[in-house]
């Protein structure tokens, strides 16, 4: 699991996180990345897909997740009380390491995905979106669009 770029994901992934949260809320927004903990084998990542699949499909949540082999990258929308739960879950996760919230709020905007999937990113293009600029939400959430429509997705 070799980085292309370090630097700009060393850079985004330890900054400080946005203002959060989204108790009491109808439709809630979480957008974040991830590395693969040390010493965790990339092969959790196929039962944590599993999981995922699963466990958002009950909770009624909306998204994506892609990984690049070392690098991950969700987005989570759905009731403001599940999709904070989970937040605190994922951030908890020992698969997860250096997770960065760039968006933790409430959004009145339809969902951008009709269900929750999962799949795999090109590590350059991943690097890319991990180096835009977090203060532009609306870009981000675009950008993360483009990514997932791009990427080999399940």
């Amino acid at each position: 699991m070799e980085a292309t770029s370090e630097a700009p994901s060393q850079t985004v992934l330890d900054a400080a996180p946005p203002a959060r949260g989204c108790a009491g809320q109808a439709t809630c927004r979480y957008l974040y990345a991830s590395r693969l903990a040390p010493r965790q084998p990339v092969t959790v990542v196929g039962a944590l897909l599993t999981q995922a699949r699963e466990r958002n499909r009950q909770l009624g949540l909306t998204g994506a997740l892609l990984f690049d082999g070392e690098h991950f990258v969700q987005l989570l929308e759905g009731p403001g009380e599940v999709v904070d739960a989970l937040a605190r879950r994922i951030e908890a996760d020992a698969r997860h390491a250096g997770v960065a919230v760039f968006l933790h709020a409430a959004d009145a905007r339809p969902p951008l995905f009709d269900g929750w999937s999962g799949g795999w990113a090109e590590p350059e293009a991943l690097q890319d979106f991990l180096a835009l600029e977090r203060s532009d939400t609306t870009r981000l959430l675009d950008a993360f669009k483009k990514l997932v429509e791009g990427s080999d997705m399940q």
